[in-house]
């Protein structure tokens, strides 16, 4: 109770600025400017990785489409990592699809009302849309204020996703250390249940990583998110399968060929 008391204090208090925008911006709005094409391509000065890899870098619109199905991408993945707490939730054949399905609607409108208040307000040139523009543009619809209090509940949702990320990992890690897909060590517990091997670890791993520019980050988190997501369903169809015989063979291929393409991004991360 302490744990999900204390999540829906830090969603209001993150989400009450975004809302006081959409409220105090609707006036101001002008639809015609949702109609505007951008003028101007972004490029390495807004830290996106254009080095082409393995796709073009395709520009439709004034949009560079790579970087932007990207962070789409990641912005809407993961919904399935609550299924790691599933053991502390009452009940969770019942209560994980009303959670889920109240997530996926909150963190639509989530985005996308903010959004088209901000730009239907503001008459701000693409150029200036920089990391963190959002707040100068809450300055400017709503006053010095409520831009100051915008970055404030930024910053306390980002340690929430932080630490939400950092359990569930951590959980994960030692759900697979009971079931024997990771050596035991992994399912060691603290004297208060918390998976202290999968903090420590999944830390280490946030360490090395650190150093690397977002844009590489996100790549690589989608591209290995993708393997696995390949990878669910895979087993999801092992279950119905009658000839489940022949599926857990292709499964097992499956999984030791992600094995070895994982070392591709995480590589490239590193370098």
């Amino acid at each position: 109770p302490v744990v999900g008391n204390l999540s829906i204090s830090i969603c209001f208090l993150t989400m009450s600025p975004f809302l006081v925008l959409c409220l105090w911006g609707i006036p101001q709005i002008q639809p015609s400017r949702w109609l505007q094409k951008p003028t101007y391509v972004p490029g390495e000065d807004m830290g996106f990785n254009l080095d082409g890899g393995f796709f073009p870098n395709a520009v439709m619109g004034g949009v560079l489409l790579r970087p932007f199905l990207n962070n789409l991408y990641w912005n809407l993945n993961s919904f399935d990592s609550a299924g790691n707490f599933a053991g502390d939730v009452d009940n969770p054949g019942r209560t994980f699809p009303k959670a889920m399905i109240g997530a996926v609607f909150l963190v639509m409108f989530g985005y996308l009302l903010p959004l088209l208040v901000a730009t239907g307000a503001s008459d701000t040139p693409q150029a200036d849309w920089m990391n963190g523009y959002l707040a100068t543009v809450a300055s400017n619809v709503g006053g010095t204020w409520l831009g100051v209090w915008l970055v404030f509940g930024s910053a306390i949702s980002n340690i929430g996703q932080f630490e939400a990320e950092l359990s569930s990992d951590s959980f994960m890690l030692m759900g697979m250390g009971d079931r024997g897909y990771l050596p035991r060590f992994f399912s060691t517990r603290s004297a208060h249940g918390t998976p202290t091997v999968g903090i420590l670890f999944c830390t280490i791993v946030i360490l090395v990583c650190i150093t690397k520019g977002m844009s590489t980050l996100i790549e690589m988190e989608n591209f290995c998110y993708s393997l696995y997501v390949l990878k669910s369903f895979c087993a999801c169809w092992q279950q119905f399968d009658p000839f489940n015989t022949l599926i857990t063979l292709r499964c097992q291929v499956f999984t030791d060929g992600i094995c070895g393409i994982l070392e591709t991004p995480t590589v490239r991360a590193k370098s």
